[in-house]
C-alpha cells in the first residue's frame, strides 16, 4: 500500500535517510509527504487551490515542492506545522516544460529538470539561465545533487543509449561524464551521498559505484533473477 492515503505515487527523491513523495489520493486531491527510516509517515497541509504536486525534494531539513496552482508552476516550502509557503514561478523558461519535471536547491539556487533543459531558479522564483540538451542525447529522465555536484541522465530511445551528464553552474551547460563501458538507465544516491548508477555493463543489468578504474558493481539483477529491469531512480539508504 502506498504512504500518505495515496491511489498513485508520482514523484519521490531521497536525502539523509529521509524519503518526500508527491501523488495522489483516490479523489484525485494531491498530497506531498515525508517518510523516515522507521517508515513513520507525515503529510503537508496543502492549501486548497493547489491542483498537483509534482516534484518533491529536501533543502536541508525543509521540504520543498513544484506543484501547480490554478494550472501554473509554483514552488511550496513546508517548514513546520501549517499550510506551507507558497512562491509563483516566473520568467520566460517557464515556457514549454511541460509536467515531467523535477527539483532541486543547490548552491542558494534551484534547479528544474525538464525534458530538455535545466533550468535555474532564483530565491524570489523568477527562472534565468538555461542549459539546455542536444537533441542527439535524446532527453533528460533523472535529476541527482550528490557529491558537490549536480549530475543528470539523458535516454536516446532510438539507439537504448543512456549518457550521464554533470551541470557546470558556471558556464550552466551539459558536459558528458565518461562512465567506463556502462549504459547507464538510471542514477541515484548512495548512503554515503555518493552517486549510485543502474545501467548495462558487459550484457549484465547492476548497479554500480563509479571507482578511478571504472564502474565497480554492487550487484547484479539476473542473481535474485530479475532479467529486464526497468527504472531511473534509485537509492541505498543504509550501508550493506
Amino acid at each position: 500500500a502506498l504512504p500518505g492515503g495515496m491511489s498513485e505515487l508520482l514523484a519521490v527523491q531521497v536525502s539523509g535517510g529521509r524519503l518526500s513523495f508527491a501523488g495522489c489520493a483516490g479523489d484525485g486531491s494531491p498530497r506531498l509527504g515525508t517518510l523516515d527510516a522507521s517508515g513513520g509517515c507525515s503529510l503537508a497541509e496543502l492549501p486548497t487551490d493547489i491542483g498537483k504536486v509534482l516534484a518533491p525534494c529536501f533543502d536541508g531539513e525543509a521540504l520543498k515542492a513544484l506543484a501547480l496552482r490554478d494550472g501554473r508552476l509554483c514552488l511550496l516550502a513546508c517548514s513546520g506545522g501549517g499550510e506551507p509557503a507558497v512562491t509563483e514561478l516566473t520568467g520566460e523558461a517557464l515556457e514549454g516544460l511541460g509536467s515531467n519535471l523535477e527539483y532541486c536547491e543547490y548552491g542558494g539556487m534551484g534547479y528544474i529538470r525538464a525534458s530538455d533543459r535545466v533550468v535555474e531558479l532564483s530565491a524570489s522564483g523568477e527562472t534565468g539561465r538555461s542549459a539546455l540538451l542536444e537533441h542527439d542525447y535524446g532527453y533528460l529522465c533523472a535529476l541527482q545533487p550528490c557529491s558537490g555536484r549536480l549530475c543528470l541522465l539523458a535516454w536516446n530511445p532510438i539507439y537504448r543509449l543512456g549518457t550521464l551528464f554533470e551541470l557546470d553552474r558556471e558556464a550552466m551547460v551539459l558536459l558528458p561524464l565518461e562512465t567506463g563501458g556502462l549504459n547507464v538507465t538510471a542514477i541515484g544516491l548512495d548512503s554515503d551521498g555518493g552517486l549510485l548508477l543502474g545501467g548495462e555493463l558487459e550484457g549484465r543489468e547492476c548497479v554500480c559505484r563509479l571507482g578511478e578504474d571504472g564502474p565497480e558493481p554492487l550487484f547484479y539483477w539476473d542473481e535474485p533473477g530479475v532479467v529486464s529491469p526497468s527504472y531511473t531512480h534509485l537509492a541505498r539508504l543504509v550501508p550493506v
